[in-house]
């Protein structure tokens, strides 16, 4: 199994002031090499998440804490063995910084402080 990333481009950015730079929105797909008819061919396994560029480069963790917990609950649900999990997050984390403990309290700090 490995990780195949789709682009598309967006006119405008989602996230930040330069939004007329246009964007562009990245999904993670989850797929697996097989021949049919002696033809390598890509079988969709699962569809795992989306996340934009200007999201990635905030300067806040936030948005990458949401797109690793849709991550992390899709490969919960797949029920994958320990080992290829976690060489499809590492796989992940090369596009998109992983996110660390102390990402995850800051969050949790900023959500108690806007009274989410």
């Amino acid at each position: 199994m490995f990780i195949r990333w789709q682009s598309r481009k967006l006119k405008k950015a989602k996230f930040g002031r330069g939004r007329d730079g246009g964007d562009t929105s990245w999904t993670a797909i989850l797929a697996e090499a097989e021949r049919v008819d002696g033809r390598p061919v890509q079988r969709h396994i699962a569809y795992l998440g989306s996340i934009t560029d200007s999201a990635i480069n905030l300067p806040t963790p936030a948005q990458r804490v949401f797109f690793y917990d849709r991550i992390l609950e899709e490969l919960a649900a797949l029920k994958l063995a320990p080992a290829q999990r976690k060489a499809i997050l590492a796989a992940i984390a090369k596009k998109v910084p992983a996110v660390t403990a102390a990402d995850r309290r800051q969050v949790v700090k900023n959500r108690k402080a806007l009274g989410l």
